[in-house]
């Protein structure tokens, strides 16, 4: 593949490249060390990213906890919250969580195009108290029980007993 000359041009963690960002440490004076919330010494040493992180979790934990008390009046803090609490949701979420989640959503993405093609949700009977079993509804749309089974496992969460 032949190039047309431009560079690649990335952008670079403005955290790492200005000092004033990264606290004007004095490599000369003796630095604190770091520590966990509970009080005892981090063995990592804190990096400007690590304390950005810790300082917007933090912001987002007082966002959480100061609309807690308005949500049943103001669908604003309501709203704010909720915001907050999922975008510290994925803050402190490891990246095999995320993929995982991924696959999980495309899992039930997948069932619920399936039910629709098979027509099963009009099948499935809508009245308080009225049931269908697997097999019914395999007759009713043409499809094997096991698979409805394995399926249905995907797009309804099974209730607590």
């Amino acid at each position: 593949m032949a190039t047309t000359g431009t560079a690649l041009t990335l952008q670079l963690n403005r955290a790492a490249t200005v000092p004033q960002a990264l606290g004007d440490m004095d490599p000369l004076q003796p630095q604190p060390k770091p520590t966990h919330a509970n009080g005892k010494p981090s063995k990592i040493p804190e990096t400007a990213a690590t304390k950005h992180r810790r300082d917007r979790l933090d912001i987002l934990a007082e966002e959480i906890t100061t609309n807690l008390s308005l949500i049943p009046t103001d669908e604003g803090a309501r709203i704010k919250a909720a915001t907050s609490a999922l975008e510290l949701a994925s803050l402190v979420r490891p990246p095999v969580d995320i993929i995982m989640g991924l696959f999980a959503s495309m899992s039930i993405v997948s069932a619920v195009r399936l039910f629709l093609h098979w027509g099963a949700f009009e099948a499935i009977p809508a009245g308080e108290g009225e049931r269908i079993s697997y097999s019914e509804l395999g007759r009713r749309v043409g499809a094997e029980e096991g698979l409805l089974g394995m399926y249905l496992t995907r797009i309804f969460l099974p209730q607590k007993q």
